[in-house]
């Protein structure tokens, strides 16, 4: 984050399992890029913010409706898109809102 000028708003680190949905710091999270506070989001994959599909499917689609920019700095989201099916879904949704994100190289 600090190599590409990014101001680090909080970090959170859950002592939850990626399949619950209750976990205070994803909320406070998302309720940050509704509010309009944060515009990227940074995690090593996809699987920080959810095992389970169908919770990683809402979150990316709320990420989706506010134009938040999702990063990850571990994996190639592209590709985890694809192997989740989630890029198509996402693609298919019908107001067509683009999807952001920025890979990171080492």
């Amino acid at each position: 984050a600090d190599r590409r000028g990014y101001i680090i708003v909080n970090s959170c680190m859950e002592q939850k399992y990626g399949t619950e949905f209750w976990r205070p710091a994803l909320f406070a999270m998302l309720t940050a890029v509704q509010q309009g506070r944060v515009n990227a989001v940074m995690v090593q994959s996809l699987d920080r913010l959810s095992h389970d599909i169908t919770t990683l499917y809402r979150i990316l689609r709320f990420l989706q409706n506010y134009g938040a920019v999702l990063i990850t700095t571990e994996t190639n989201l592209r590709y985890e898109l694809f192997l989740t099916g989630l890029d198509a879904r996402l693609l298919r949704r019908h107001n067509r809102k683009p999807i952001y994100y920025v890979e990171c190289e080492e």
